[in-house]
């Protein structure tokens, strides 16, 4: 799996290259799904934004004192994601996502009491409004 590197800046087009190779690594099988934490050690297994804080996995560290994703295993609902790690895949802050006529918190579309595969939150990711605005997307 290829990981990205943070950066300062991005541009639209590099963000929208972001959230299509993050939709890609969640339909490719590289990462085994699992339920309620961003990283199960257990079962070598992560949630939905677990993927996302693996893709930006040296951001990650560099965000929390150097510790890997797998030191945030009990991180139930995206707490320790880091901003910025979400703003370079173009999602709001929240994480919420457009879901069956509402909004629904993409970490819980991963959990109970919904259960989503890693190929139905992509699918749900790119039908998504792209969150991007020029003049407010330095980090």
């Amino acid at each position: 799996m290829q990981t990205r590197v943070m950066k300062d800046t991005w541009t639209r087009e590099e963000v929208q290259d972001n959230r299509r190779a993050f939709v890609a690594l969640l339909r490719s099988g590289e990462l085994r799904q699992g339920r309620g934490q961003l990283y199960n050690r257990i079962d070598d297994s992560y949630c939905v934004i677990g993927v996302l804080c693996k893709f930006f996995d040296d951001t990650f560290k560099q965000s929390r004192g150097g510790l890997p994703i797998s030191d945030f295993s009990n991180d139930v609902n995206g707490f320790f994601t880091p901003k910025n790690v979400v703003r370079a895949v173009g999602l709001n802050a929240a994480l919420e996502v457009d879901y069956a006529g509402g909004r629904a918190f993409l970490w819980r579309l991963n959990d109970s009491p919904h259960n989503l595969s890693f190929a139905d939150l992509a699918n749900i990711i790119e039908k998504q409004l792209f969150e991007y605005d020029e003049n407010t997307f330095s980090l």
